[in-house]
């Protein structure tokens, strides 16, 4: 059973979870296996880590398949798309929050979810299993059939919320599907309860009930009473060295050093493998979770580079692997699970075993000639991963979501044998291998090493396989090994020091292991559901250590602090914020102590204020509705008015106990407004599940009236018709029918409606349909249909219709008779239709006399009797024409042929040509009847006409389809041969006839052949009219009939003529030469033949010769030529042709060559002019070819002097002339030598490693400042500069390479010509930040922009400014998120003020550009023509010198319209076209120029319209302290007016006739607040509206106060007498605010006895609110305030030290007062633990006194209110007492 899941089921089945347990799939087998699509074994390279930043966002919404709560709900599909273009899904995990939208907003990734019930339910979900699987996986009674793609993501979503507490899952046993609750398996009962009220979402539900089964699971084995973790994810490639055979016993992993050789070394094994002795290496590859691919478990692919001759891999059933352009490859076809390849945190491993073989002879040579292996390999496999990640926004008002990592990652493993060259004898090599507890290699792990003798630590990270190596380190010497930087979740390992030996040419290994970091973890949870909370504020403080931060709970409800970031010691966490809808607990302060050995949690929970929330949805479609506004009522008053978002739900918070009503009072656009007053009871101190109240308010939309008008007797829709519509007997609207003849009256309430019909087309219809009445009631599901029905006036008509398909037909002619005489013609309109209005009664004819050309006339004559008393109208219907299609094919492949030519005949008369077209037909659209014939009259190249006819019988029942086929036409080819040798002979001439037509003349090819394609059939003759000079010409003629059946070929042989043949070549290069002249003599002397002449092709033929004995001699040699002058002996045969091969050597010349001096190569572009040595010129100029040659041939005898006047490019001149002497009969060489001008290279690496570094930029310049060139090293690192003159030149680099610092510091050197040098420039790497600035647009590198680097958490890190390249280079921070912002730019340069996130790693350079706008356009300023503040709001219109719109702008709260670089140069013209609200619109049109890199401004003013705010500010009751009574008008009030922006626009206060008056404001709303009383009086905390209308209005406004109480205390106690010396301690107590209001700026103060007592200590005692204060003191001194204690909770009691030495003070100086510093406290604040304060009275005040004295204060309405308490202590003298005198 198992093994079959294996087969994967599913692409998303945890594969180690069914092989570590023995709990089956349930329901698989329902379904059967289903195989998995080739997409779902996709890898992603992707990995999600905490902190990124993706832009989420939803599909859009979507009906959720189940009830909430008893209501419907609506769920949105959330993604994003990762870099790599894989979608990674998200799911909501709080639903009462809204959706992203679908643009997406950026989401943080706040941390990886540790719930294994949630990983188990994603691994079920439709993020990792396709709809199919799933329905295997879950089986009856869910099929394909039932079970939708939506219903699949619905139940997801649902089984998400139940995972991580958010919802419920109710049983079910209706609708034919039973399932159980989800608490009964165990999940968290919710305030959120999830069912069915249908079918379909029964079966919904039952598949989130198999995903949380599932989860429970997976919680089972991976959960803490599991593995304890998540299935961890990775892959190794291993080896067993010294055995034959994989031995796990043996295993290691990592790179391999063979300081022996491959025989020697006792790594390899040797092994016989097909007969041939092998050294073998046994190897394996695996992954941690399961492997994807063909086959029962996946497959592995491995690459082998840089292999021995005749090495391979072989796997474990002997396939071997194959070359694949110089590496070998072998997939890995039978992995298999076993735990022994790969030992690793999941107890689990899949992979196979193989070879990897060197023929022992290769190996032995190898080993000899010392050289190393140097082979590389690599594993890559595709495999499962299972991480699941919460993320949030920064807007909490949009919900948090669970993201499913993709389910399959890319993993690969390497492995070498080491590329370092072994250590020599008094070296050694360090190798640092790193595992984890279970022994799986990791990478990342930072190390340094120090020992004796070097100046700094050397450095390392672990690679893929675990390890760092460190080389070339000296003998006998103590290493320390240091851990800096460990993967997360991993704690730094203690330092180890290990000894190198006294042994030279070794690796020292060492092997170390990392522990699982712990974790200290707060979940915050609500204590009426137990759903967990997001956004509660926390603060962790240390208590005997300086820790303080704040956390924030995430989407799961929980903030984690990594174990290596918390010290040792004792911390208290309190809670400081409470998300939205919750009361702070600040009274639950908990406590841990933290060592790192173990994970901490503390659950906290907040209890939900007492509320009602409203869920409004469409009552039909079940969707959410926005915008529905509710009124919350209570005894009457309204207390608050909501309004529902986009997901339905509007909330009120905070409320007391009691009965309150929900009244809707404006529905959602186009709904019926709910009349139910929905009332709900509130009670804080119920169970808290019921503390928020759901009130669920469906709508019904708004009801509607369809009106249908028709013809009465046609029933054709009427277009046009007018409509009354009454609402009881009040007339509502009018509506007019579309031309379908419907009108629509929409948005109507309950009630009688009463519809009339008032216009139309009187002309042609009578007004005769009835009223009628419709009563629409409230949740009507059908819209009433009413059909008014009119009758044609007395008319007579015509209607023409298509008789197949009843459409009208347009563009008809009658004539129309009446008794006999002609009415007219009349044709048809649009609707086919022929009006006579009023025509009189009596008998009508009608006769068709013009149709539409594509139908058949109807020539009946038609007779109409128009009866008086009913109007007449005749329906005529037409015949359409068919069409007529030919068709033209290939006979034998049935293939279309395009551009065929037919001859069309109707009743035997041409219609004319047509040509088929690509689809090898042609069409005649309708076609008139009759009998049509068609004829081919041309056919394509290659076929032969058809003579077939094409005839048919053309009718209006059908198509006429025609088709015709042709055959494909074969070659004719005669063959021409030597009839001895049988070769070919080329250039005969044929004559070629066709049934007796000559088709032309013909001449073989290189081949001896003639070849007509697609020559037709027929009888063919051939005769031989030309043959070659030395054949006899065959001229027999040959017939052969040529058929289409296949390819005719006919042979003709020819015989060579007796005779003699002459050639004549070029003796050097065998050309043939002509117009050679020779004389033919008998061996006596006898002439036979003179002026014998070659021909083009250098021959002459001489025929008819006897056999005998002959001399040729040449007469004239060819054009420049010598004579061959010697006489030829030949001796003919009889019958048979002799030939004769002469040369001739070309007369002498002059050879110039050129070449280059040092590589001896030829040059091409050399110019030489030549004289003769008289001075006389032979050749102005003549140049070098590609071989460096210049040929003057046929010179005269004598002196020649050659002078170079250009050299080649790049090239030096060689301007000494050369004298050549040419005498007869020879050829004179002469080279020339040229020196290359002088060159440069520029190179560029790396500092450190030396290697080349491509893309820096170097600027090159002569001494003289004379630019030469810029240019960028390539791939090399190398820029290289030929052909400069002699002289001295500067190199500077002005742009590094990416990711290194510039070397701006220039170079200056000399070039020779002919000379070369080499110039290195070194960049040293830039580790941490770059921030790169240039010019928008340009990429210019831009100086001079100054940023502010933070870490994300706020810590200012610097600011920096840009240097000459335009770069700042920030080294030295550590790995994390940092934001760049710029802060100011450049002169003439717009700020990009968008902060970038940049993520900085060790050993890596994070680069951020930055790019600047220049600055320039346009800028228009709006201002006030009073005030000359800026106006907001005011649109302004902007047109081109040609009036051409460019666009439409508004004035920003600024004033401002900028438009940047967004216009050409020229004139522009600008017009207000709307003022802002309160102003009069400024008519001037204003004309500008803008001019690039300039700003223009424009400052335009308005007048404003005003008017004024007066408030009358009264006393709302009797005031007991100042004794005035309600209704005193009240001076001091001071109240401050806000415009519509939220910008105040003016502070006043109220004067002695308790009036506070305005400045003139302009039209438009206001928001008026009072910030401050009258004394005595609290200050209203109402917000008041004043809307100001029209010019000169006063607005009046009556403000009452209520008077309020005010009151401090204080009370100091002590000893009234002390001692000189005596210890002292004063209670200080009572202290509060008495008040009935807050107070700001609160104290209480200590003055100090300074003169007769030193403070020693306070103790602070504790207070009944919870805030932060702070301690500060002054001395004798120093009068100002410094801070002893800052940042103390008031809920702690602490006790401070405050003696001298505790403060730090000077000899002398002792403090006078201390201060509690509180801020703002709430009314009643006070003192609950008492503060002491110790003090010690000094020895040398004796009988003197001091005052105790304490005071606190604190301002309201910016007076203070204040107490004190003072009293006298005295201090007595201490007098021995006198004993009386005893004798003694």
């Amino acid at each position: 059973m198992i093994k079959d899941i294996l087969k994967r089921a599913t692409a998303g089945v945890l594969s180690a979870l069914t092989l570590l347990t023995t709990v089956p799939l349930s329901g698989a087998v329902d379904g059967g296996i289903m195989p998995l699509a080739e997409e779902d074994n996709e890898a992603s390279s992707i990995v999600i880590n905490v902190g990124e930043v993706y832009n989420i966002a939803d599909k859009g919404v979507q009906k959720a398949w189940f009830q909430q709560n008893g209501a419907p709900r609506n769920v949105w599909p959330m993604f994003t798309e990762a870099s790599d273009g894989t979608e990674i899904r998200a799911y909501c995990a709080d639903h009462s929050k809204g959706n992203p939208g679908t643009s997406g907003m950026p989401y943080t990734v706040t941390s990886r979810v540790s719930d294994m019930h949630v990983y188990g339910v994603a691994v079920r979900s439709d993020a990792r299993m396709t709809l199919n699987q799933f329905i295997s996986f879950a089986g009856s009674p869910i099929t394909a059939e039932n079970f939708t793609a939506d219903m699949y993501f619905s139940a997801s979503q649902a089984a998400i919320w139940c995972a991580l507490g958010d919802a419920q899952i109710a049983a079910n046993s209706s609708y034919g599907v039973s399932y159980g609750s989800s608490t009964s398996l165990g999940y968290r009962a919710a305030g959120k309860t999830l069912s069915a009220s249908s079918t379909s979402e029964a079966l919904t539900l039952f598949a989130a009930i198999k995903m949380l089964e599932y989860g429970n699971e997976f919680y089972n084995t991976w959960g803490p009473n599991g593995k304890g973790h998540a299935p961890w994810v990775g892959a190794t490639i291993n080896y067993t060295p010294g055995n034959a055979e994989y031995t796990p016993a043996a295993q290691k992993t990592g790179s391999m050093d063979l300081p022996q050789g491959i025989v020697n070394s006792g790594v390899f094994a040797e092994k016989e493998i097909d007969g041939q002795q092998y050294m073998v290496l046994p190897m394996a590859a695996a992954s941690a979770t399961f492997v994807r691919g063909d086959g029962e478990y996946g497959q592995i692919f491995v690459r082998a580079d840089n292999m021995p001759s005749g090495a391979f891999l072989m796997d474990s059933e002997g396939n071997k692997s194959y070359d694949d352009g110089g590496s070998q490859r072998l997939t890995l076809a039978h992995v298999d699970k076993n735990n022994d390849l790969y030992k690793n945190g999941n107890d689990m491993a899949y992979g196979e075993t193989f070879l990897f073989c060197i023929p022992k002879d290769t190996a032995e040579q190898m080993d000899e000639a010392s050289t190393p292996l140097e082979t590389q390999l690599f594993v890559s496999m595709n495999a499962d991963r299972y991480n699941v990640y919460a993320a949030s926004t920064t807007s909490s008002g949009v919900q948090p979501v669970i993201m499913v990592e993709p389910a399959v990652q890319k993993l690969s493993a390497n492995m070498a044998f080491s590329s370092i060259p072994l250590p020599t004898d008094d070296k050694v090599k360090l190798k640092v291998l790193k595992t984890d507890e279970n022994g799986a290699p990791l990478a990342g792990c930072t190390f340094q090493i120090t020992y004796a003798g070097i100046e700094k630590p050397r450095e390392a990270t672990t690679d893929g396989n675990g390890e760092a190596v460190f080389d070339r380190l000296p003998l006998n010497v103590d290493v320390t090994i240091k851990e800096t930087a460990a993967p997360e979740g991993y704690t730094l390992l203690p330092d180890k020091v290990v000894n190198t030996g006294s042994t030279g040419g070794k690796t020292v290994e060492v092997k170390l292991s990392n522990s699982d970091d712990h974790v200290f973890k707060v979940h915050k949870t609500s204590s009426a559901d137990g759903r967990n909370l997001m956004g509660a504020k926390f603060e962790v403080k240390g208590i005997d250590n300086d820790f303080v931060n704040t956390y924030t709970t995430d989407a799961l409800g929980e903030f984690t602090i990594q174990g290596r970031d918390l010290p040792t010691g004792s911390f208290e966490v309190y809670e400081i914020a409470a998300p939205e809808g919750y009361a702070t607990d600040g009274a639950d302060i908990q406590t841990f102590s933290w060592d790192n050995t173990r994970d901490v949690t503390l659950t906290f929970k907040n209890a939900p204020l007492p509320g009602i929330q409203i869920y409004k949805y469409d009552k039909d479609s079940k969707e959410p509705l926005a915008g529905a506004t509710f009124e919350i009522r209570r005894d009457g008053q309204v207390l608050q008015t909501v309004k529902t978002d986009v997901n339905g739900y509007a909330k009120v918070y905070n409320l007391p106990k009691g009965f309150y009503q929900v009244v809707e009072v404006e529905p959602p656009q186009g709904y019926l407004k709910d009349e139910v007053e929905h009332e709900v009871y509130i009670d804080p101190s119920a169970d808290p599940t019921q503390i928020i109240r759901e009130v669920n308010v469906p709508n019904t939309k708004k009801l509607s009236i369809r009106i249908i008008k028709q013809d009465k007797d046609t029933k054709v829709p009427l277009q046009g018709w007018k409509f009354d519509v009454y609402y009881n007997d009040a007339k509502l609207t009018s509506v007019t029918t579309d031309e379908n003849g419907e009108a629509m009256v929409e948005n109507l309430q309950p009630g009688t409606y009463r519809v009339v019909e008032v216009d139309g087309d009187k002309e042609h219809y009578n007004l005769d349909a009835p009223e009628q009445t419709v009563e629409l009631i409230k949740d009507q599901a059908e819209i009433p249909t009413l059909i008014f029905q009119n009758t044609i006036k007395k008319h007579f008509g015509i209607y023409k219709i298509d008789e197949e398909t009843h459409k009208p037909i347009q563009g008809v002619t009658f004539e129309i008779w009446k008794d006999g005489k002609l009415l007219g013609n009349y044709t048809t309109d649009e609707n086919g239709r022929i009006w006579l209005p009023y025509a009189e009664p009596g008998t009508y004819q009608a006769k068709e006399v013009v149709t539409d050309p594509r139908y058949i006339i109807n020539e009946k004559t038609f007779t109409i009797e128009n009866n008086s008393e009913y109007p007449t109208f005749f329906t005529i219907p037409n015949t359409r024409k068919k069409d007529i299609i030919v068709k033209k094919i290939d006979l034998d492949t049935g293939k279309p042929m395009q551009g065929v030519v037919f001859e069309g005949f109707k009743d035997g008369k041409s219609i004319g040509m047509f040509t088929t077209g690509p689809d090898g037909t042609f069409t005649i659209d309708y076609a008139e009847p009759g009998t049509y014939k068609f004829v081919e009259r041309h056919t394509l190249a290659g076929y032969e006409l058809s003579t077939v006819v094409l005839e048919g019988e053309h009718t209006t029942d059908r198509d006429l389809v025609l088709t015709l086929d042709n055959v494909e036409q074969k070659s004719f080819i005669v063959k021409k041969i030597d009839s001895e040798t049988k070769e070919p002979l080329a250039g005969v001439q044929f004559k070629i006839w066709r049934d007796g037509v000559l088709l032309g003349d013909y001449t073989t090819d290189e081949n001896g052949r003639i070849e007509i394609k697609n020559a037709p059939a027929g009888t063919y003759k051939v005769q031989e009219v030309n043959t070659l000079k030395e054949y006899i010409l065959n001229d027999e003629v040959l017939e052969i009939e040529h058929t289409t059946v296949k390819d005719t070929e006919l042979t003709v042989e020819n015989t060579k003529k007796p005779g003699l043949l002459i050639q004549k070549i070029d003796a050097e290069t065998r050309k043939p030469l002509k117009d050679a002249v020779f004389k033919l003599t008998k061996a006596n002397g006898d002439v036979v033949k003179e002026d014998i002449i070659t021909g083009e092709d250098g021959t002459a033929f001489i025929e008819g010769l006897e056999a005998g004995d002959f001399i040729v001699t040449e007469l004239t040699a060819p054009g420049g030529y010598l004579i061959d002058d010697t006489p030829h002996s030949v001796s003919l045969e009889e019958g048979k042709t002799y030939t004769l091969t002469l040369e001739n050597t070309q007369k002498p010349g002059l050879l110039i060559k050129k070449i280059d001096s040092q590589t001896k190569k030829p040059l091409q572009g050399a110019v030489f002019k030549i004289t003769r040595g008289d001075g006389s010129v032979v050749r102005e100029s003549v140049t070098t070819d590609a071989d460096g040659v210049i040929h003057l041939p046929e010179l005269d005898t004598g002196t020649y002097i050659i002078t170079e006047i250009s050299a080649p490019d790049g090239y030096a001149i060689d301007e000494t002339p050369k004298t050549v002497e040419i005498r007869a009969g020879q050829t004179y060489e002469v080279t020339f030598t040229n020196t290359k001008k002088g060159g440069f290279t520029i190179k560029k690496i790396d500092e450190d490693t030396r290697q080349p570094l491509k893309n820096a930029v170097f600027k090159i310049t002569k001494s003289n400042g004379e630019f030469v060139k810029e240019a960028e090293t390539d791939a090399n690192g190398v820029i290289t500069l030929d052909g400069l003159p002699e002289g001295s030149y500067i190199v500077t680099e002005i742009k590094a390479p990416d990711g290194y610092i510039l070397q701006d510091t220039p170079k200056t050197f000399e070039i020779k010509d002919g000379g070369s040098m080499e110039l290195v420039f070194t960049n040293k790497k830039a580790y941490g930040l770059q921030i790169r600035k240039i010019v928008k647009d340009t990429g210019e590198a831009l100086p001079g922009a100054k940023f502010r680097v933070e870490k994300a958490t706020g810590e200012l890190i610097g600011e920096y400014t840009s240097n000459s390249s335009g770069l700042v280079t920030v080294s030295g921070l550590e790995d994390g998120v940092y934001v760049v912002t710029e802060i100011k730019a450049p002169d003439g340069y717009r700020l990009d003020s968008t902060p970038q996130n940049v993520i900085v790693k060790a050993g890596e350079l994070a680069t951020v550009t930055f790019e600047n706008a220049q600055l320039s356009s346009v800028r228009i300023r709006k201002i006030d023509a009073v005030t000359r503040e800026p106006i907001g709001g005011v649109r302004f219109l902007i047109k081109d010198e040609h009036n051409n719109v460019i666009g439409e702008y508004t004035t920003d709260s600024d004033g401002y319209i900028e438009l940047e670089d967004d216009l050409e140069e020229g004139k522009y013209y600008a017009e207000e076209i709307e003022a802002a609200p309160g102003y009069i619109r400024d008519e001037e049109v204003k004309t500008f120029r803008v001019k690039r890199g300039e700003t223009t401004e424009i400052v335009w003013e308005n007048t404003p319209q005003q008017g004024q705010i007066q408030i009358t500010k009264k006393s709302k009751d009797d005031n007991p302290i100042n004794g005035l009574p309600a209704g005193t008008l009240l001076q001091g009030a001071t109240f401050e007016i806000y415009d519509k922006a939220g910008n105040v626009v003016d502070t006043i206060v109220s004067n002695e006739r308790g009036v506070a008056v305005s400045k003139l404001l302009p039209l438009g709303r206001y928001t008026i607040r009072e910030t401050k009383a009258p004394a005595y009086y609290g200050a209203s905390g109402e917000t008041f509206e004043a809307e100001i209308e029209f010019s000169g209005q006063i607005v009046r406004l009556e403000v009452l106060n209520e008077s309020v109480y005010t009151n401090v205390s204080i009370a100091k106690s002590g000893p009234k007498q002390v001692v000189p010396g005596q210890p002292i301690r004063w209670t200080v107590s009572h202290i509060a605010n008495n008040s009935t209001v807050p107070l700001q700026s609160f104290y209480w103060r200590d003055t100090l006895p300074y003169q007769a007592v030193t403070l020693d200590k306070i103790v602070t005692g504790t207070y009944n609110a919870r805030l932060s204060y702070k301690i500060v003191y002054r001395t004798n001194y120093n009068q100002n305030y410094r801070t002893l204690a800052d940042n103390l909770s008031t809920a702690q009691n602490r006790t401070i030290q405050a003696n001298p030495t505790a403060l730090g003070l000077k000899s002398g100086e002792v403090a006078t007062d201390f201060m509690f510093v509180f801020g703002n406290v709430p009314a009643g604040f006070r003192c609950v633990e008492t503060p002491y304060v110790y003090g010690n009275v000094r020895s040398s005040v004796a009988g003197t006194a001091f005052v105790n004295k304490a005071d606190v204060g604190g301002l309201h309405n910016q007076q203070w209110i204040m107490s004190n308490d003072a009293w006298t202590t005295t201090i007595y003298r201490v007098t021995k007492p006198v004993l009386p005198q005893t004798g003694w």
